[in-house]
C-alpha cells in the first residue's frame, strides 16, 4: 500500500507543470471584482467616519468659547474633508471593463492593486499628517482653557502619536501585501 501511495506522489508530481501558470480570464475578473468591492467597502466606511468626525467637531466648535480649540476644531474638520477629497481622488477602483482581453485585463487589475499600494505606501503623507495640527492644536486648547489637566493633555497627544504610527504600520503592512499580490500576478503571466 506504501508503495502505490509513493508511486501516486510521484505520478502526481511528474505530472505537474513547471509551475508557470497562465492566469485565466474569468479568474483575473473574480479578482479584480474581488478588489473592487474591499476597496468600495473601505472608502465607504472612510466616508461614513469622515461624515462623523465632520458633524461631531462641528457642534463642538459651535459650542466651544476657546478660540484654539475652535481653530483646531476647524483645522480638524478641514483635514477630514482634505483627506476624504484624497481618497476619493486617488483610492477609488476602477471596474474592469468587460471587453478587455486576457493581457490587458491583467495590465488593468495591475494598474489597480499598483494604485491601491501607492495609495496606502503614501499613508503618512495624506492621511495622518493632516491631522496632527489640529489634534495637537485641539489637546494644546483644552489645557490653556483649564478644560482639560496638562498631564491628560500629554497623555492624549502620546496616545494620538502611538495610534498615528500604528496605522501607519498596518497601511504599510497592507502596502508589502499588495505588492506580493503584484508579484504573483506578474509570475502568472
Amino acid at each position: 500500500m506504501t508503495e502505490r501511495v509513493d508511486l501516486d506522489a510521484q505520478e502526481l508530481w511528474q505530472s505537474q507543470g513547471d509551475g508557470d501558470a497562465v492566469i485565466s480570464l474569468d479568474d483575473i475578473r473574480s479578482r479584480a471584482r474581488r478588489l473592487e468591492q474591499a476597496v468600495s467597502i473601505r472608502n465607504l466606511l472612510e466616508y461614513v467616519a469622515a461624515a462623523v468626525v465632520v458633524a461631531a467637531f462641528g457642534i463642538r466648535m459651535w459650542w466651544e468659547s476657546s478660540a484654539v480649540v475652535r481653530v483646531s476644531g476647524v483645522m480638524v474638520i478641514a483635514a477630514t474633508l482634505f483627506v476624504t477629497y484624497q481618497l476619493r481622488r486617488r483610492g477609488t477602483a476602477t471596474q474592469l471593463p468587460a471587453e478587455l482581453g486576457v493581457k490587458h485585463a491583467v495590465d488593468f487589475h495591475r494598474g489597480q492593486l499598483e494604485r491601491q499600494r501607492d495609495l496606502v505606501q503614501d499613508v503618512w503623507r495624506w492621511y495622518l499628517l493632516p491631522f496632527m495640527p489640529g489634534l495637537v492644536g485641539l489637546q494644546i486648547g483644552l489645557a490653556v482653557s483649564g478644560q482639560a489637566p496638562v498631564a491628560n493633555v500629554t497623555v492624549q497627544i502620546a496616545v494620538i502619536c502611538v495610534g498615528f504610527v500604528a496605522v501607519h504600520g498596518l497601511n504599510r503592512r497592507a502596502a508589502r501585501r499588495l505588492q506580493h499580490r503584484i508579484d504573483r500576478l506578474i509570475d502568472h503571466t
